[in-house]
């Protein structure tokens, strides 16, 4: 069997598109694009930048300028997006590249809509269709590689990498791409665990997913017991609470949870279901007017309750599962 050879240059890209002033991500139309080509090196060997005008609405809103920093001038005289990513295109060919790697997941559907634009004024949009095959989000490969715990933006990252413009500013799709070069060349060529400037963010996001995480917990036990338990209710948690394991206690308060956010969601229901499929991983609360008994064929128990009495109902099927007082 043949080896499989690894293509011997990188694409690197981003688009901007159109965006506010109600423009949604099935909406949007492609202002420019930034492209950045190297060998497996990282030697950069070409590079391409454009604007582009498009296709159905031409005007800019105010926050589009003031993201993309773009003019009206500018966009009013460029060549349209169809005829810029044929020039992309014969570039790509030109290095036998067919895998444009992008930052996140909005540049295909950007590409997709930018198309559905043309294909509705009756214009050419196969160069477009043609590129938007090609786009490759990595992202999600490159957070894991650099052992982050979420993603981060370019913006952020690309200092820590070693890429600051020195002249323009993010958002700007030629910054971008090269952003997203320098991000990837860091990734896989240097060891970016040591960077102190990448220790510190790292410990940011940590510490903000953390606090997210404690917030969250907090916001949940508030709605859990903003209700008064019932005298069964209270024995059963003092039960589990002197525990050493504390499942039991996270599941009943989960449980009582997802209870009173569903009553709060239908404030003018007052008869629901809860319907075990998997206790204790697979509880779903449902007002009587969306419960359809067809779809709670395979549930291992469904449990009817009130408003009034959701917290006997709740003990039920607690202690019939798992019942600490026994």
């Amino acid at each position: 069997m043949a080896e499989h050879k690894r293509p011997p240059y990188l694409c690197f890209a981003d688009f901007e598109f159109t965006c506010g002033g109600g423009v949604s991500r099935t909406g949007c139309e492609m202002l420019s694009v930034g492209v950045i080509i190297c060998d497996r090196s990282y030697k950069i060997i070409d590079t391409f930048y454009s604007t582009s005008r498009p296709a159905r609405i031409h005007k800019m809103s105010r926050q589009c300028r003031e993201l993309t920093n773009l003019t009206q001038a500018e966009i009013n005289t460029s060549p349209d997006s169809n005829d810029v990513l044929c020039s992309v295109s014969s570039m790509l060919k030109k290095y036998g590249i067919n895998s444009i790697y992008v930052w996140g997941n909005f540049d295909k559907p950007g590409l997709i809509s930018d198309m559905n634009a043309h294909v509705t004024v009756h214009k050419n949009s196969d160069y477009i269709q043609t590129i938007s095959a090609e786009i490759r989000d990595i992202q999600d490969q490159v957070t894991r590689k650099m052992q982050l715990p979420q993603a981060v933006s370019i913006e952020e990252l690309a200092p820590v990498c070693g890429y600051t413009p020195e002249e323009g500013h993010f958002h700007n799709a030629y910054i971008d791409a090269m952003a997203l070069y320098h991000i990837h060349k860091a990734a896989y060529t240097t060891d970016i665990q040591s960077c102190d400037e990448f220790i510190r963010l790292k410990k940011e996001r940590v510490d903000k997913l953390e606090a997210r995480k404690i917030a969250e917990e907090e916001r949940r036990l508030q709605l859990a017991f903003s209700v008064t338990l019932t005298p069964r209710e209270r024995e059963y948690l003092t039960a589990v609470s002197s525990m050493k394991d504390d499942r039991l206690k996270k599941e009943y308060t989960r449980l009582r949870y997802n209870i009173i956010k569903a009553m709060n969601k239908y404030p003018d229901e007052n008869a629901f279901y809860m319907v075990v499929f998997v206790f204790p991983h697979s509880v779903k609360v449902i007002p009587e007017c969306n419960y359809d008994p067809e779809k709670g064929r395979s549930a291992r128990q469904t449990v009817s309750f009130s408003r009034l009495s959701f917290g006997d109902a709740l003990m039920d099927l607690c202690e019939k599962y798992h019942d600490p007082l026994k």
